[in-house]
């Protein structure tokens, strides 16, 4: 199979990355279309779903997509949920606020360490750097209704299986 692809530096990283992966993925990510990605030829972007095994947010598949800008690996990818995602670190388009995905991005930060740290963020929300005031709000504020739209967007993504 002949592949061309528009980024030649941000596809030898993932294809580096994608081979430290196998078989194992990370952790309880079940299924993220890395894998898809190389299949098919296409870098700018990628989806998939971050699953999760413990706490508040098990049993949901949370759609996650990934941008990747030519300066991959120089440059982090864009993490975005779906828009309207309730979460004290979740913009309200989406986008996921972590520090590892701006100030304090590395080059060495591998894919696998992004998606460990946006399952730790879903269970342990940053609230001194919140990017959307509501679900933080109630974070803080009202855990029980926070934990009731937790269960609400768990039945909103359930297992695509």
């Amino acid at each position: 199979m002949n592949l061309t692809f528009a980024f030649p530096i941000s596809v030898e990283t993932l294809l580096h990355e994608r081979s430290s992966w196998s078989p194992s993925r990370p952790g309880p990510v079940r299924r993220v279309s890395l894998y898809e990605l190389f299949a098919t030829g296409v870098v700018s972007s990628s989806t998939g779903t971050i699953s999760m095994l413990s706490d508040d947010w098990e049993g949901g598949h949370y759609p996650i997509s990934l941008q990747f800008c030519e300066n991959y690996p120089i440059r982090p990818p864009v993490c975005k949920f779906p828009k309207g995602f309730c979460h004290p670190n979740v913009f309200s388009s989406g986008e996921v606020c972590l520090s590892i995905l701006s100030d304090g991005w590395k080059p060495s930060i591998t894919m696998k360490q992004i998606l460990l740290g946006i399952q730790d963020l879903l269970n342990q929300p940053n609230t001194a750097d919140a990017a959307h005031f509501e679900p933080n709000q109630l974070f803080v504020k009202d855990s029980a209704e926070y934990k009731r739209r937790v269960q609400l967007q768990v039945q909103q993504y359930p297992p695509t299986i």
